[in-house]
């Protein structure tokens, strides 16, 4: 029997293997959706082009190629990703960054030729204190411009993307106070991580400015479409290659340009014509190893992963527990009749059942803890207790309605107390009866986690999405996360099925059985 059973795990995990790498084939296939060549920027009308969907850039391309598909990404390492694949034609990106992308994916390739300019700034919050802030930030900036070492600074990150970062952002002095900066490590070489320490241009302007003015520095990495609610309340200001537009000026204080960019396209360098390819189509099992190397060993980024981990198994093991017993406290209620959290609950539920979770915890994030000094981590805890409390009351009561009234009659006519009746006869039943919804439930919160990077927790997703945003590889970031999950769901569904098994009378033994009965009586 146990031979069989380790031939058919081994067949198992081979044919797992074999899938495995039948996807990364595909997923390295290139398909050029045409074989037109550019020469101008002209030539890209009737194209199809992506771009970052929070960019600046889409009225203009819209305008500009009336006859393209303009297709938004959520960011550049699906953009990359895409073009490098083919499913796009080309890409617009700034030129520093676009630089950086052809570092990482030498297949690239770009057309020198603006298609328009951009004064980028950093993002000050409307208010008082964000006025002053800025205020202060425009004299750091004409004092670095002057001396010569903003130019210094960038020029340095543009030209040396492994360039040591002088500033230690942990030991600058609070003699007036500390300030929190938000960004997002999505921006190519002005923003990102390295050995899981944040480094870049507006990263190194920014630790400069705070050591200069005497400001101990905070950093929060939030996806860029969450900057500007970071802002609001979380953030004394921003930095991520932000250009400065009339719209954005509206909503938000803008420092003094410290950069102007010009803005280009890029396309798989095969098909910009006059561009020397010298990238070289790697072996299969070559190019395996180097994403492999790419992903998880260059600059650690396997540590990245433990992070993520962490933080998942941290968030959602301490939402089991705290919204169990919150679940069940509140079914205690109910039932001692409190009719009220009944109501309550009602109202949660029906919420919670109409409301995406991603929307629920930035209304935890941003409104409700949107001015403390909470944690991420702590905010997405509360948000999925609340959540998973819920279900437990739902799957509670749904159990305990499900048992015949005539076993509770029957034990009240034997002697037993309201509370040992729920404890020693009904509530067993009802998670026996009821394991299933709990498995869905625990199943479906680790997999709500996913959604926690929204409000600047770095849990798996968001790891991914990091990496990727790095290596412009999709493969390994994404199996392996997928992976991950898929251990984490198991590992939590062993629980439930050997906690079940303590509360299924088919499974018990006599002894466990007759606990606390006297057989000789």
């Amino acid at each position: 029997m146990y031979e069989k059973r380790m031939i058919k795990n081994s067949i198992k995990w081979v044919l797992t293997a074999l899938l495995i790498m039948t996807v990364f084939m595909l997923s390295s296939c290139v398909r050029e959706t045409s074989e037109k060549k550019f020469e101008s920027l002209d030539d890209f009308n009737g194209c199809t082009i992506g771009v970052d969907k929070e960019s600046a850039y889409i009225p203009l391309l819209e305008e500009r190629y009336p006859d393209s598909d303009i297709i938004p990404y959520n960011d550049y390492s699906d953009i990359i990703y895409a073009c490098g694949t083919g499913k796009i034609d080309a890409f617009v990106a700034d030129e520093p960054n676009m630089v950086w992308y052809l570092e990482e994916d030498p297949r690239l390739g770009y057309l020198p030729d603006s298609l328009c300019g951009f004064k980028y700034g950093f993002m000050f919050p409307k208010t008082e204190e964000g006025k002053k802030l800025r205020d202060e930030f425009n004299i750091f900036l004409h004092e670095l411009s002057e001396s010569g070492e903003l130019t210094g600074i960038i020029n340095g990150w543009t030209d040396d993307f492994d360039k040591v970062f002088e500033i230690n952002i942990n030991e600058l002095p609070d003699t007036n106070g500390r300030l929190t900066f938000a960004t997002s490590t999505e921006n190519g070489v002005f923003d990102y991580l390295r050995n899981g320490e944040f480094v870049g241009a507006d990263m190194d302007i920014a630790a400069h400015f705070c050591q200069r003015m005497g400001y101990a520095m905070d950093v929060v990495d939030v996806a860029f479409a969450a900057l500007p609610a970071t802002l609001r309340g979380r953030a004394d200001f921003c930095g991520a290659a932000l250009p400065i537009t009339e719209e954005r000026s509206k909503a938000f204080l803008f420092s003094d340009p410290y950069l102007d960019g010009n803005v280009v396209m890029g396309a798989l360098g095969s098909r910009i014509k006059g561009w020397n390819v010298e990238a070289d189509e790697l072996p299969f099992f070559e190019r395996v190893a180097d994403e492999f190397q790419n992903t998880f060993i260059k600059d650690n980024r396997w540590k990245m992963f433990l992070v993520g981990i962490g933080n998942t198994l941290l968030i959602t093991l301490s939402a089991i527990v705290l919204g169990t017993v919150l679940g069940f406290v509140l079914f205690l209620l109910n039932r001692k009749g409190v009719r009220v959290i009944g109501i309550i609950e009602g109202k949660l539920s029906d919420l919670i059942e109409r409301i995406p979770v991603v929307i629920i915890l930035m209304i935890f994030f941003y409104i409700i803890f949107g001015r403390s000094d909470i944690s991420g981590v702590l905010v997405s805890t509360i948000g999925f207790t609340v959540i998973f409390a819920v279900s437990i009351y739902d799957i509670i009561s749904s159990g305990i309605e499900s048992i015949d009234n005539g076993q509770e009659e029957a034990a009240y006519s034997l002697g037993f107390s309201e509370k040992d009746t729920l404890l020693l006869i009904l509530l067993p039943q009802a998670i026996q009866k009821s394991s299933g919804a709990v498995k869905s439930a625990m199943v479906s919160l680790i997999q709500g986690t996913a959604i926690v990077g929204y409000i600047a927790v770095q849990d798996l997703t968001r790891v991914s999405d990091l990496i990727r945003g790095q290596t412009y590889e999709a493969f390994f970031p994404v199996i392996a996360t997928a992976l991950i999950y898929y251990f984490l769901s198991l590992f939590l569904t062993f629980i439930i099925n050997h906690i079940g098994l303590k509360f299924n009378p088919e499974k018990r033994g006599r002894r466990d059985i007759l606990e606390g009965v006297n057989e000789h009586d």
